[in-house]
């Protein structure tokens, strides 16, 4: 006597496996993200391995605003080549696009104000990138991008502006960044 059926026995291993896949306890999914609401906020938690070419991050989900791109959020995402982020997003968390090779483009959207550690660590195809004015906190490791030969502040940035690719604290004219273009 047969316990399962073929179809029974797929879907029984397909069950298993995506109990083991690691994914916050009240995590969701919408179109290729995981994400989490709290506080009527979204922070998107994941990107699907298979994203690839140009991916938007909606404004919205479930009614509620995305504002934060959580930690390793899009880490290792290879074959993403552009990433459009809503104004609604004001912070992108450790390690968001961590290796995120493929990646030539990214928009920084006027409300953001926290860059965190290892932000753009690793994009290695990132040639330029401009920091709204509205950024107050800006991690010294955000960067690492071989490729990075333009990197701007917008005028008006209280906290922070920019001079031959380098991004200075105006309060103590230390460089909290400096583009490092290399041939290798």
């Amino acid at each position: 006597m047969k316990v399962f059926s073929r179809c029974g026995a797929f879907f029984l291993i397909c069950c298993l496996i995506m109990a083991l896949l690691p994914f916050p306890a009240n995590a969701a999914v919408y179109d290729v993200f995981t994400y989490e609401i709290k506080d009527n906020q979204v922070t998107i938690t994941g990107c699907d391995q298979t994203a690839k070419g140009k991916v938007v991050v909606p404004d919205t989900i479930e009614g509620c605003p995305v504002t934060v791109i959580g930690e390793d959020a899009f880490s290792g995402r290879r074959y993403i080549t552009s990433i459009t982020l809503p104004e609604t997003v004001n912070t992108i968390g450790r390690l968001a696009f961590y290796q995120c090779e493929g990646m030539t483009d990214i928009n920084l959207p006027s409300g953001l104000t926290t860059i965190e550690y290892g932000v753009f660590s690793l994009c290695t195809n990132l040639k330029s990138l401009h920091i709204p004015a509205t950024v107050t906190t800006i991690n010294p490791e955000a960067f690492s991008c071989r490729k990075l030969s333009s990197l701007t502040v917008e005028e008006g940035n209280p906290v922070y502006y920019s001079t031959g690719n380098c991004v200075i604290k105006a309060a103590t004219k230390e460089v909290v960044v400096a583009t490092v273009h290399s041939t290798i």
